[in-house]
């Protein structure tokens, strides 16, 4: 989890965006924070002047990551964008959409395949993050304590990234606060590091790998995140409500479930298909689920409720239930 030597420092800037125009207030920025060999400018201007759409349709997210430029839309929170209650004198806010560009120096974030990424604890000691805030949005920069090729401690930046937050037309506030951008990075960060120490479920050829963030309260949804061996950002799928991970069937399709029943997961699609259907008359609350002999069990306290045929078929894979006597 976040150190607890970790601080988060807010800082009040002048409102430059319409008064320079925002090609030049983003040349400022980052020549004032010395960020001119990890940032892009033209990429930075257009990413603060467009919409999410148009941003989108000009811009590739894998060739954007290909030059170690991270995309991210709002499944990267935990943050529904919806009302909640307050938590430690934190304020509800109302979001419509939450966009970032991350431009890495040292990307740590990306760990090996392998169930647990090696990482010290002189790595982890310290990190800081410092957000500049601009109105109409924040630049986050993430630093992380390492050591030098002599041994020494020093604080190296990590990442720096370019966030927006659009408001929903119910919130009272048509910009959003510096506070909020502040809550939105530490979850973020706070997540990057627990999915740093993390023990993924490899799939079966090795090519990909699951782990899944369930949120610590209600409103605060589940994410799963699938990682590729080869250089792709992370897909991430985002719940209302907290999952667990069954098991993987091939390369492109892995179960998990919740009190709900089971889902399964097309990664060739990016489609989430549910398995549980309303006339599957068992009662889901409490069932764990695995599979067994091409077939997927749901049981609870060791006795089997109901079963499944797991059907490969041209590429494909179906779920269909069988006759259930259980």
């Amino acid at each position: 989890m976040f150190s607890l030597r970790s601080v988060i420092i807010i800082m009040q800037a002048a409102r430059l965006v319409g008064l320079l125009g925002i090609s030049n207030d983003v040349e400022g920025i980052i020549d004032n924070f010395n960020l001119e060999e990890i940032c892009e400018y033209d990429t930075v201007s257009d990413f603060l002047s467009m919409d999410t759409e148009e941003f989108e349709e000009r811009y590739d997210k894998s060739e954007l990551y290909e030059r170690d430029i991270l995309y991210c839309t709002q499944e990267a929170w935990r943050y529904q964008g919806i009302p909640t209650p307050s938590y430690d004198g934190i304020e509800s806010y109302d979001v419509d959409d939450i966009t970032a560009i991350r431009f890495v120096n040292i990307y740590a974030a990306k760990a090996d395949m392998p169930g647990k990424s090696d990482v010290s604890e002189s790595y982890r000691e310290a990190e800081m993050l410092l957000i500049p805030y601009y109105g109409d949005y924040g630049v986050s920069m993430f630093f992380q304590e390492r050591k030098d090729g002599q041994g020494r401690e020093e604080l190296k930046l990590v990442e720096v990234s370019f966030l927006k937050v659009k408001m929903s037309e119910y919130d009272r506030r048509e910009v959003a606060p510096e506070e909020l951008y502040g809550v939105l990075e530490w979850d973020y960060y706070y997540g990057w590091e627990e999915l740093q120490q993390a023990e993924w479920n490899i799939s079966l050829a090795g090519t990909k790998a699951v782990y899944i963030v369930n949120g610590l309260i209600p409103n605060s949804p589940s994410q799963i995140f699938v990682r590729y061996q080869e250089k792709i950002p992370d897909l991430i799928f985002r719940n209302d409500w907290e999952y667990h991970f069954t098991a993987w069937v091939d390369e492109d399709h892995f179960i998990c479930y919740n009190d709900g029943g089971p889902i399964m997961i097309h990664l060739e699609n990016g489609q989430i298909e549910k398995i549980k259907q309303e006339e599957d008359d068992y009662d889901a609350w409490g069932c764990e689920y695995e599979i067994k002999e091409k077939q997927l069990i749901a049981t609870c306290l060791d006795e089997e409720y109901y079963r499944w045929d797991i059907i490969r078929e041209d590429g494909d894979v179906r779920i269909t239930k069988v006759g259930n006597d259980c």
